[in-house]
């Protein structure tokens, strides 16, 4: 970087950079960076302030007018003047006309531009073809604007700011948009109205092979994030569940691609863990794929796209300059779809019919941060837990269908049964929360889970009576959650539970 443009190596071989040839940086902050890197550079600070999102905004607008018709601009300019500035504000400032409020908080960090980017996301997935009777004046095109802003700028808010942002689209856009959530509600393109999610859920049927990790309940949330993902991968654009552990986030992913056709995508997921490396992944991901050209490389199998599933996206450890290095291998991959061979000579290869979804849980309490540049290239969705009335529906609906052929008294106790153990298990969180002394102290819903996973082993030869099945739901609930308890008087208050 000097003036002579001169790099001397560890052999004492000399590489001089031409005449012609400058280097150029782009970096997240100078954190590790000497003064002597920086003073040997010209430095442009590039504020999100002062760009915006309004340029990516327009130039999107534009490819809508030409695609479809200048009232289809006009329309969009003038729902993006009137939604898209005041929800930011209301958002990252805190601002709603000249009350000042507390700024909403996201899952996991997102930019302004981020959200834009997912909202034109979002629209160009509902959008039809222009051959298609496509909405283009306001009034049509209103209520999908609202509905893809409520996913796009409002789908990685917590949970608990999801009300706030519904009650503030609703005062402020002037539509008679009904009592219930915006979230709660989905945009139905043929009736150009709102329906909601639950009238969408699918009867539950058991898998064939009765195999409990197979097991997924419809219900309204598990529906809807389907969905969303659909949308997402049906313009071959990243997307990325966040949310905590047992909100079934993997689950939910795997159902939509059993619900795929397997004649056109191949699935290959990857599990992160904190000794995962980026030779790991590069090594699992370049077995998946073949050369197809020079430098082109794909799925093995020819016309079929290759879906590139990262679970716990979060959990590779961050080294001493604060990178996740295989998080650093694919920001580059999704960013670019290039890799670098390993070795040899170093060719770049191009990756085609290559999509990618991801799942993690949020920064905070021991779980890792992303680097945001690579959030920022996912269109990333809060799954939330599901409400409790969701809860009881999913256990009972399992334990209702292995109890069919039992005896009407067994099958009389299912509500009950259900009932009981939610209980057992919120008083549980409650009053048993995690210490330092009780670190292993973690409960959600993959414990109820273990408990219905016992119940559904029970045999209708074994079990004829209520007594017995209540005998097997005493013994699965002492064994997740009594054995994992470190003294009497935290298993007692289990054991008083019980017996009530």
């Amino acid at each position: 970087m000097d003036d002579n443009k001169l790099l001397t190596l560890a052999n004492g071989d000399r590489i001089r950079l031409l005449r012609h040839c400058a280097m150029l940086f782009e970096v997240f902050d100078l954190q590790y960076a000497s003064p002597a890197t920086i003073s040997r550079c010209g430095m442009v600070y590039v504020d999100p302030k002062n760009l915006g999102y309004r340029p990516f905004y327009d130039r999107w607008v534009r490819d809508k007018q030409a695609k479809y018709s200048e009232v289809m601009g006009e329309s969009l300019n003038e729902l993006y003047l009137k939604y898209v500035p005041i929800l930011i504000d209301r958002i990252f400032e805190g601002t709603s006309g000249e009350e000042i409020l507390e700024p909403m908080k996201f899952i996991t960090p997102r930019t302004n531009l981020n959200l834009v980017q997912q909202l034109t996301t979002l629209i160009d997935s509902m959008l039809p073809e222009p051959s298609d009777n496509v909405p283009q004046e306001v009034d049509q095109l209103e209520r999908l604007y609202v509905f893809c802003v409520v996913w796009s700028i409002g789908g990685a808010l917590m949970a608990e700011e999801r009300d706030k942002f519904s009650d503030f689209i609703k005062t402020s856009c002037g539509l008679m948009l009904g009592s219930s959530s915006l979230y709660d509600n989905y945009y139905d393109m043929d009736s150009k109205s709102y329906v909601l999610w639950d009238r969408k859920v699918p009867e539950y049927t058991p898998p064939a092979n009765r195999k409990f990790n197979q097991i997924l309940v419809p219900t309204s949330d598990t529906v809807r994030y389907s969905w969303l993902l659909n949308q997402i991968m049906a313009l071959k654009k990243p997307c990325m569940f966040v949310g905590d552990s047992g909100t079934a986030k993997t689950v939910t992913i795997y159902s939509q691609f059993k619900s795929m056709s397997m004649d056109k995508y191949l699935v290959l997921t990857i599990n992160f863990s904190s000794r995962t490396a980026s030779s790991d992944f590069q090594k699992n991901f370049e077995e998946n794929i073949d050369k197809r050209t020079f430098k082109q490389y794909g799925p093995k199998s020819a016309g079929k796209q290759l879906i590139l599933f990262i679970d716990d996206l979060n959990m590779p450890k961050i080294d001493k300059y604060g990178t996740q290095q295989p998080n650093a291998l694919l920001k580059f991959l999704v960013e670019r779809n290039q890799l670098y061979q390993r070795g040899g000579d170093l060719e770049l290869r191009e990756i085609v019919d290559t999509q990618y979804v991801g799942s993690m849980t949020p920064p905070g309490g021991g779980n890792n941060k992303v680097d945001p540049r690579l959030m920022s290239l996912y269109s990333c969705f809060n799954i939330t837990f599901p409400t409790n009335l969701a809860i009881q529906k999913i256990y009972a609906s399992i334990l209702e269908k292995h109890v069919t052929e039992f005896a009407d008294e067994v099958k009389g106790i299912v509500e009950k049964i259900t009932s009981a153990t939610l209980n057992l298990y919120f008083q549980i969180c409650e009053k048993l929360p995690r210490t330092p002394v009780k670190f292993h102290y973690i409960f959600n819903l993959r414990d109820l889970s273990r408990v219905y996973e016992g119940l559904t082993l029970s045999t209708l030869d074994k079990f004829q009576t209520r007594d017995s099945i209540i005998r097997l739901w005493r013994n699965e609930c002492m064994r997740v959650f009594s054995d994992r308890l470190v003294n009497e008087t935290d298993r007692s208050l289990v054991n008083d539970q019980l017996i009530v």
